[in-house]
């Protein structure tokens, strides 16, 4: 929420830099991609208890409100709608990569409606199309590009996802692969929506824990490196106690780019 409204942390915390360095990041992709499918992966959308979820209805929309959690007085509502990709959604989900995975299709309404999009899809989204408002002059918020939209379970609470190390690390290729073959005509940018330790401060709504600060600086390393130890072996490590909601998102992030032969 900090790199869309850095009005929400306390001040001097540095949330005006992630703000700005969210925003070039943005920017970056969108140059370097340019891409006609942004694949997201987020921890905070519509939850199945067991199995991870891809959104199966031709439009998505929503409203997000901020503030309220960290019991700030600024509230901001961000309103968004996106094309999702349904037939790509159909194909992935047929793809023989995927068939031992626990992924399962969600079509909300029977496509009379769009599916409700909440703050979840709505933050990681809206960085990407202020950084496409920029490039393309458009004051729209409808996305520019289609969105396809990957859910992960509720069981990922359980010790902030670190038994699912192993699942998200097969996962991950599997979905490079089903994303090569089945799509072979797009040019796909894969955005994961991850927090990072919610144990900072004793006065936050999850107390303070000293794991905090460890966890974030092994993601740290991991993302600058690339080395695969310092996020599935040094932050795992602390990751219960930092309690982050974004971790499986980033060991499915590293398991998909070093499935591909790539670094992250």
């Amino acid at each position: 929420d900090f790199a869309i409204v850095p009005d929400l942390s306390p001040q001097g915390s540095g949330a005006d830099r992630i703000q700005h360095a969210a925003l070039k990041a943005a920017r970056d992709a969108l140059e370097k991609c340019r891409p006609d499918l942004v694949v997201l992966s987020s921890p905070h959308g519509l939850e199945a208890t067991t199995n991870f979820l891809l959104y199966e209805n031709s439009r998505g929309e929503g409203v997000a409100k901020l503030g309220q959690d960290v019991g700030r007085s600024v509230t901001l509502d961000l309103r968004l709608s996106t094309h999702l990709a349904p037939n790509d959604t159909k194909a992935l989900l047929a793809a023989r990569e995927l068939s031992t995975h626990n992924v399962s299709g969600l079509l909300a309404f029977a496509d009379t409606a769009p599916v409700s999009l909440g703050w979840g899809e709505i933050v990681p989204l809206e960085i990407l199309r202020q950084a496409a408002s920029e490039r393309n002059g458009s004051r729209s918020n409808v996305l520019p590009f289609d969105t396809l939209i990957l859910s992960h379970p509720v069981r990922r609470y359980v010790d902030s996802g670190a038994p699912m190390v192993k699942e998200l690390l097969g996962l991950g290729p599997a979905l490079a692969s089903a994303l090569h073959r089945q799509l072979p005509h797009r040019r796909v940018l894969f955005l994961v929506s991850a927090d990072l330790a919610h144990t900072h401060q004793a006065s936050g709504p999850y107390g303070y824990s000293p794991a905090a600060k460890a966890f974030d600086r092994a993601c740290g390393k991991w993302a600058s490196t690339g080395e695969g130890h310092y996020l599935l072996d040094e932050a795992r490590s602390y990751v219960s106690k930092a309690l982050s909601c974004g971790y499986t998102g980033l060991v499915l992030l590293h398991g998909l780019v070093t499935g591909r032969g790539l670094q992250p």
